[in-house]
């Protein structure tokens, strides 16, 4: 979703088709949470197994670029209970910061004695080192000492996407619920579609999210019917240590996504391993439209009188010049067009030639409606074809008004 962008001004947006938080039904699958087209970046994949390790523990974060920064983080946990979603579970300390999730999923016990387990996400984007990468504490989640008694917490996850103006060119959509199995040879398919696959593809990956894997009990993952792992959940939980949760990476050079693909299916089987299913990442390198914009902020929480500032940036891939109406704009968490910060300008595009420009927005010290303080807010910028409606490029970055 990067491409050149001549403007001076931005919009803040949470538009629904790129990134919606809404709460949604608690049914025995995985469906979209985000679709990041057209992105120069990537993700890492952060983990804590938490039952078995005591009521604080931490998530490593690395990988993520020199220069790249984090455009997105959401935070997974999964919770064991006796009757019913127990209260508090909601909330977690993240980076010290309490923040309250939403319930994603409700299913059955995954083969353990509390009878069933509850999957919750949040967006702790604003709390996220800028460069991403470091250690980030967690506490006041649901634990016991004895890990058969309710509640208690299975582990976490920390799911960061990250942009960098020359990374590689990807699709990057986020899935998430809760597909519980709990019986030999059960397995979920989850099709992940709206993608568009390079031509010749050579990068994928994909990852799973998953609670309550352990060692010596089997079960696979599946990539298009492509067996890509065999005792795949085994409760590593790696990076972070722990039991009983995992977030397994699988990347393919080739074959792992065909060539030119819209749609994929991905898939967890339990082979006698009762497993929960909480989310999962495919990413996939994508063909470069006519022009390309990329937005990079220069911090995530905001403070009321203090400045937001990004940097966004245009480049044309075409062999003749491309004419561009270029946007940026803000929205809130349910897609509501908070405004435009300048914009639409109106530019010509030469070939290879980039065009940068620094975007900057005071937060008013009052006046900012509650619902938006502590809440993430979605800024994207957007290139249209000049004259037209015709969308050539977005991309987006996240942030949180303090």
């Amino acid at each position: 979703m990067p491409r050149h962008l001549l403007v001076s001004s931005f919009v803040l947006v949470a538009a629904t088709a790129l990134f919606a938080t809404a709460p949604r039904v608690e049914a025995q699958t995985l469906t979209s949470r985000l679709v990041a087209r057209d992105m120069q970046g990537g993700y890492v994949i952060g983990a804590a197994g938490l039952r078995t390790v005591g009521a604080s523990s931490s998530i490593a974060v690395s990988g993520v670029p020199a220069g790249g920064a984090v455009k997105c983080a959401i935070l997974y946990w999964d919770v064991l209970a006796d009757g019913g979603a127990p209260s508090g579970a909601q909330t977690i300390v993240f980076a010290g910061t309490s923040v309250t999730g939403t319930l994603i999923g409700a299913q059955p016990s995954p083969n353990q004695p509390q009878t069933g387990n509850y999957s919750y996400m949040v967006d702790v984007t604003g709390w996220m080192n800028l460069a991403g990468n470091g250690s980030y504490s967690l506490s006041g989640y649901p634990w016991t000492a004895d890990p058969n008694a309710s509640p208690t917490t299975e582990g976490a996850s920390l799911v960061v996407i990250w942009g960098l103006r020359d990374a590689a060119n990807l699709d990057l959509l986020l899935y998430d619920g809760n597909a519980t199995l709990n019986s030999n040879g059960a397995g979920a398919d989850v099709v992940f579609s709206g993608f568009e696959a390079s031509p010749s593809v050579t990068m994928a990956s994909v990852a799973f999210v998953v609670g309550d894997g352990e060692p010596a009990l089997g079960d696979s993952a599946y990539v298009d019917g492509q067996f890509v792992a065999q005792n795949a959940f085994a409760g590593d939980a790696s990076p972070g240590g722990g039991s009983f949760w995992d977030s397994l990476i699988v990347n393919g050079s080739s074959g792992l996504i065909p060539n030119g693909a819209t749609s994929a299916t991905l898939r967890a089987q339990d082979d006698g391993d009762g497993i929960a299913w909480v989310a999962s990442v495919l990413s996939v390198d994508s063909p470069f439209s006519s022009a390309d914009v990329h937005i990079q902020p220069q911090t995530l929480l905001v403070a009321r009188g203090s400045d937001f500032v990004a940097d966004v940036s245009a480049l044309a891939h075409s062999a003749s010049p491309v004419d561009i109406t270029g946007q940026v704009e803000v929205r809130d968490d349910h897609g509501r067009l908070l405004g435009l910060f300048g914009g639409p300008q109106n530019g010509r595009l030469r070939p290879g030639h980039l065009l940068t420009r620094t975007i900057r927005r005071r937060i008013p010290t009052s006046g900012v409606p509650p619902r938006l303080v502590g809440t993430p807010i979605t800024v994207i910028a957007k290139l249209f074809q000049q004259g037209t409606s015709n969308l050539i490029d977005d991309d987006f970055c996240r942030f949180v008004i303090q």
